[in-house]
């Protein structure tokens, strides 16, 4: 009697706690997203405390799983967690201890209790680095407007540098995309730890998606943050895979901020040691600087391409053009507009573009050599 006693009190205690523990990840959680943070503290407590300790614990673990962990969670979120109230549910009817009503309340009172467990994981990992200083401001990078004459001349150069690259990165199906990233990622970190002046973790590259998973939903890469891992949609070409493989391992480092990990993987793809990474990354900027041109212009750069640089373009547009359903590309940029809008990107979606003049701003504060 005594013993079942006990057991029922232990029982108590238990929910008792996890409730407490429930309500105080909904105050840490009102508290971050309701109330103003500084930037400074958030770089000096989170990006350069918790963050670099998280990673140098995660980065290993996620290295040493061939498969995607991230994608793992989020099947056992979206399939384990109604699998588990149906189970629930019938459990309840069957021992004749609950009616419909409770069984069915199970799912939005679990609901209540996972909710601040995700978002203060998300946080805690990752997340909270959206509130750090902006990277132009911890660089002194100088902003004013971009020149014609400075916009042309970094063509001439971005287009020197595919050419050479192009000859030392060998013929398609013998280039290593693997390396290319693992070189890249190599040159970020230390790239950030010159910046931050900590020494950064970093994983070793970047992870493939079943072919067409994410460019279904017109994206090629994701970052996931409750795993600290990078990927790329595995039906891409070799040379887009580089090109966003470098994007996503910014934010692997730790930034969350579009246009900065444009920016960030621009820098460390043009300053790794592998030719075929430094010939992918000078393609995608020089791609994303003739976009802006009057149509009769664009024509002529794209025209100054190597043939091999013409046919990887190609190779990219016919793997949007097998994979991408339209409808799951609308739903996916609406939902992700109003998610980074949520996180401070003011302009949504439509901040990507800004890496690019982010990067001939580094361009011209010297944090990258071209040929």
């Amino acid at each position: 009697m005594n013993s079942k006693k006990e057991r029922t009190a232990s029982g108590r205690r238990i929910r008792v706690a996890f409730r407490v523990l429930v309500a105080l990840l909904w105050v840490f959680v009102a508290w971050w997203y309701l109330l103003p943070h500084s930037a400074d503290s958030v770089e000096r407590v989170f990006c350069l405390g918790i963050f670099r300790f998280v990673g140098s614990i995660v980065f290993p673990l996620a290295d040493a799983v061939p498969f995607s962990l991230g994608l793992v969670v989020v099947l056992l979120l979206l399939a384990g967690f109604p699998l588990l109230w149906i189970v629930r549910w019938i459990y309840i009817r069957r021992i004749g201890s609950g009616s419909h009503w409770q069984g069915l309340l199970c799912g939005p009172v679990w609901l209540l209790c996972l909710v601040p467990v995700v978002l203060t994981w998300f946080l805690l990992f990752w997340g909270a680095g959206y509130q750090r200083p902006p990277l132009d401001q911890r660089l002194g990078l100088e902003t004013s407007p971009v020149t014609a004459a400075e916009d042309a001349r970094l063509q001439d150069l971005l287009l020197e540098t595919i050419r050479r690259d192009l000859s030392l990165s060998g013929k398609p199906g013998q280039r290593d995309r693997e390396c290319a990233l693992a070189a890249i990622s190599r040159s970020m970190a230390s790239m950030v730890e010159e910046w931050d002046g900590k020494p950064l973790s970093m994983p070793k590259g970047v992870k493939a998606s079943p072919r067409g998973l994410l460019l279904a939903f017109g994206t090629t890469g994701i970052c996931s943050p409750l795993t600290l891992e990078a990927h790329v949609d595995g039906g891409l070409p070799e040379t887009a895979f580089v090109q966003w493989g470098s994007h996503e391992l910014a934010h692997i480092a730790g930034i969350c901020s579009e246009p900065e990990a444009t920016l960030t993987g621009y820098l460390a793809g043009l300053r790794s040691s592998d030719p075929f990474a430094r010939y992918a990354v000078a393609l995608d900027i020089y791609c994303s600087l003739v976009q802006g041109l009057p149509d009769e212009e664009r024509r002529k750069a794209m025209t100054a391409l190597p043939e091999e640089a013409l046919r990887d373009l190609q190779a990219e547009y016919d793997a949007y053009r097998d994979y991408s359903i339209e409808f799951l590309e609308r739903l996916t940029h609406g939902a992700y507009d109003s998610y980074l809008k949520a996180q401070g990107e003011e302009e949504g979606i439509k901040s990507y573009a800004r890496g690019t003049a982010l990067f001939i701003f580094a361009w011209r504060a010297g944090l990258v050599t071209l040929p």
